[in-house]
């Protein structure tokens, strides 16, 4: 487990209150189910467009920025083909967890139980198959070469044929 500060939740919680698109970017955070490590800008825009948030690509950047400095991650920018993307210092539940307040304390003894029991840590990945289609999976993060031949002799299965 990555060290965060003692008190980071408390920070958290104090930037949400004075800062809404902070608090936007949180609330969807919060949302998400699964300890992912990393989220692209382009997803977080997606769902704050579908919780009816209205947050330009920079304010989506800038809040990234902010929980950079809380020690809750690192904002990458996109280069040579890669999307812009925050990565998590710990899984992106323990910002839901701090947000609820929490205790770090609490939250990384909880981690180090659950590691030991065999988390398995998963990469999230967007591939546009269509212009107006983007197909979102979750894979895990050290997925060998015979489960990725294996999982696209599973798509080609799912091909139709026009009649």
């Amino acid at each position: 487990m990555t060290e965060l500060k003692k008190n980071v939740g408390k920070e958290l919680r104090k930037l949400c209150e004075t800062d809404s698109d902070v608090a936007a970017v949180c609330e969807v955070l919060r949302g998400y189910q699964r300890g992912r490590w990393e989220t692209t800008t382009t997803r977080i825009c997606i769902h704050l467009i579908n919780a009816g948030y209205d947050l330009k690509r920079s304010q989506v950047t800038a809040a990234f920025k902010k929980l950079q400095s809380l020690g809750l991650g690192t904002f990458v920018t996109g280069r040579k083909g890669w999307e812009s993307r925050f990565v998590f210092a710990e899984r992106v539940t323990v910002i839901a967890r701090l947000l609820a307040g929490e205790e770090i304390d609490v939250i990384e003894y909880e981690l180090e139980e659950e590691s030991e029991h065999g988390y398995t840590e998963t990469i999230e990945h967007s591939f546009n198959l269509r212009p107006d289609f983007t197909l979102d999976i979750e894979l895990p993060a050290d997925l060998t070469e015979f489960e990725a031949k294996r999982l696209a002799q599973f798509f080609g299965c799912l091909a139709f044929k026009p009649d």
